[in-house]
């Protein structure tokens, strides 16, 4: 008779602490990785395998019955059968990060109070600008923006022809901002194109540059907001061509980095909520 037990694959843990399920688009996978070697003294699990076994025994008689004697002998077969399953945990680490910095009330609601380095959770509007996407359309952009803008009688001509301002902007850094509009404020960031869940440039075709919904956003605060001006360099003063990069980098980041007023952060995660409770 054959006798079978059969073990289950243990489940995988995750940070999930209710019954929310996350829709992300992005994850600094760096410095949640990071943040998790941290937070976990096991350090970052890279690979979950599981085993189950089952065992199982066959047995039969064997027998000779030769007039008067009767012998009988018992033969009994046996073995071990496992079946070994891999899992890949790496999207359950956000999970995990997220839970535990709630846990330890790392998290904080709000800009009210914070610090530079804090971690923030907000909720908002948010706005992805694909200048990546757009370094071979420049030229095109603004043909068709100089054929669609009015003309107006009596306005001032631009400071830039529209070539140099296709050249200008083909040699800016071609990065991927995100703006971010909370209750605190206006938030800037940059992002990178490898840690997007779903490709900018797909986000930018289906949506141009507002995401449509309310996204929330967990990420580290790295600047104050501020008037624009440019830094004082008489009490720190590098020389006259490190003073001059400065005021050009300076200039860079008013015009196309993080604007005046605004604040600075890192994303660590943007996400919304798949199934948010009934309103």
């Amino acid at each position: 008779m054959k006798k079978e037990g059969e073990g289950s694959p243990r489940a995988l843990p995750t940070g999930q602490e209710s019954a929310e399920i996350y829709d992300f688009i992005y994850v600094d996978k760096s410095r949640v990785s990071v943040l998790y070697s941290q937070l976990f003294p096991q350090g970052l699990i890279t690979n979950v395998r599981t085993i189950s076994q089952q065992t199982f025994s066959d047995s039969q008689n064997l027998g000779s019955d030769v007039k008067v004697l009767k012998a009988e002998a018992a033969s009994v077969e046996g073995g071990v059968e496992g079946i070994e399953q891999a899992f890949d945990p790496s999207w359950s680490v956000p999970l995990e990060v997220l839970a535990r910095l709630k846990a330890l009330s790392l998290v904080r609601s709000t800009l009210r109070g914070a610090h530079l380095g804090a971690i923030v959770l907000a909720e908002g509007f948010l706005r992805v600008i694909d200048y990546a996407s757009m370094k071979d359309l420049w030229e095109l952009a603004m043909k068709a923006a100089t054929r669609a803008r009015p003309k107006v009688e009596g306005t001032a001509p631009e400071s830039l022809e529209p070539s140099e301002v296709v050249a200008l902007m083909k040699a800016l850094p071609q990065s991927i901002h995100a703006h971010l509009i909370t209750n605190d404020g206006f938030l800037w960031s940059s992002l990178r194109a490898s840690d997007f869940v779903i490709p900018a440039d797909d986000l930018m075709l289906k949506h141009g540059g507002v995401i449509s919904g309310r996204w929330r956003v967990l990420y580290i605060l790295d600047s104050w907001p501020d008037k624009g001006e440019a830094p004082d360099v008489s009490k720190w003063s590098g020389g006259e061509l490190t003073n001059g990069v400065l005021a050009a980098m300076h200039g860079l980041r008013v015009t196309l980095g993080r604007p005046p007023g605004w604040f600075g952060v890192t994303p660590l995660m943007i996400f919304r909520i798949v199934n948010p409770p009934a309103e």
